[in-house]
């Protein structure tokens, strides 16, 4: 059979993501695009937000350029910003005036959406519809996805919520209360990467649990491309005989960055702490950055710890890294940073929220503890310490890996909810 009657005979999956850039959610996408075996069951396509910082990435994790890609023009997803540029110094008044246009601006970009993904979806013949989203709602333009698909015809509508589901406290979720049922009659299935995220969808949604389907996200292990020595050489840094502990995430709030620093400070003062304190990593950006480099100076810290920015290869610094920690205090489900971590086979420490007990067996792969709780966190830290004990949770933790969070096992669980 040729390959142009092959390609006649099956069916198209079109993947739909709008992110301005390449989050943790989106790591999947790579992973479905680059498989073998779906490719050769379904025609594939993928649409995305126009946008050079998320291309930019895609692109690197793509094993070809053939990939059929497509991005699309959607409204801007910050846009009461530059619109309230003049008032942002009266905070009253911008947060008064934002409310207001991202409440017009929310339905104005979810019905602008529909008809360029109807002409896409239309044009690609897509028999099913793969929408990667945050949380819930998340991304307005999900919604539109949803509409778009229906519009054309199409009757499998997977709907993947890589976050904790909102609910209808927020003055921008009241109308959304009028949409949101027929985003749950018409989407045929949703996957949550968490147990914990899954219960959250079918409260707030109001769904049968039938429709929820519980899929980690899978990891593809990633080539290092320099050794630990002289990763660290690069940035001048000598461990001494140290360990190495560190944390990769976003500079926001929501990752709780200040508690480690107040747990490191707790591990300085401690009168039991015996042998030299790890030094630790903080890789990212974000708008906390300020504050946390205000910390770190003021607490005499410069020599414990050391901001990084963005590294260009994730899998290098959780090679050099003893352990991983996320202390992580809200809008989490199934973080990656630990998946990833476990591949290589590193022991992490998490908060206890939403998916990461899930994931991190408590005292047998890592340690689960409080939010917002730096004493526990200083407590567990010092534990993990001890080189025995991170061999043995490092074993434990590439096992648990391998079992389930490969990413040719989650590509076979999609595989069997397309089918």
């Amino acid at each position: 059979m040729s390959i142009l009657k092959r390609m006649k005979n099956k069916k198209t999956l079109v993947y739909f993501s709008d992110c301005v850039f390449f989050a943790g959610c989106e790591n999947m996408i790579p992973n479905f695009l680059n498989s073998k075996e779906l490719n050769n069951i379904y025609n594939i396509h993928f649409i995305y937000r126009e946008s050079e910082d998320y291309e930019r990435e895609l692109k690197k994790r793509l094993n070809s350029n053939d990939i059929n890609c497509i991005p699309l023009a959607l409204p801007k997803q910050d846009v009461h910003r530059e619109l309230l540029k003049r008032v942002k110094n009266i905070p009253l008044l911008y947060k008064g005036l934002g409310a207001f246009v991202l409440f017009f601006w929310k339905y104005y970009a979810i019905i602008y959406s529909i008809f360029p993904l109807y002409k896409a979806f239309k044009k690609l013949d897509a028999s099913i519809i793969h929408i990667n989203n945050g949380g819930y709602p998340a991304a307005n333009t999900g919604y539109s996805a949803v509409f778009a698909a229906r519009l054309y015809g199409v009757k499998k509508i997977i709907y993947v919520v890589n976050n904790i589901a909102q609910d209808y406290k927020s003055p921008l979720r009241w109308l959304d209360r009028i949409i949101d049922p027929y985003i749950g009659n018409k989407v045929t299935t949703f996957i949550t990467g968490s147990k914990n995220a899954g219960k959250a969808l079918v409260k707030v949604l109001n769904l049968p649990e039938y429709k929820i389907v519980n899929i980690s996200n899978g990891v593809k292990i990633r080539d290092l491309t320099i050794e630990k020595a002289e990763y660290l050489q690069e940035l001048n840094i000598d461990l001494k005989g140290r360990l190495l502990f560190s944390t990769i995430a976003l500079l926001e709030k929501r990752k709780g960055h200040i508690y480690l620093l107040k747990a490191i400070k707790l591990m300085k003062e401690s009168e039991s702490l015996s042998g030299d304190l790890p030094y630790f990593i903080i890789e990212g950006q974000g708008s906390e950055k300020a504050l946390l480099e205000k910390y770190i100076g003021e607490n005499d810290l410069d020599n414990d710890v050391k901001l990084i920015g963005n590294t260009s290869h994730i899998f290098n610094l959780i090679n050099a890294s003893d352990v991983i920690v996320l202390p992580s205090i809200a809008n989490e489900d199934f973080p990656n940073v630990i998946i990833e971590a476990m591949s290589l086979g590193k022991p992490t420490i998490g908060t206890r929220i939403a998916g990461i007990p899930e994931q991190i067996d408590h005292d047998r792969n890592g340690y689960v503890v409080n939010p917002c709780d730096e004493k526990d966190l200083c407590e567990h830290v010092i534990k993990l310490m001890n080189k025995e004990k991170i061999k043995a949770f490092s074993e434990e933790a590439k096992k648990k890996f391998d079992a389930n969070y490969n990413v040719s096992v989650s590509v076979k669980n999609y595989i069997n909810i397309y089918k």
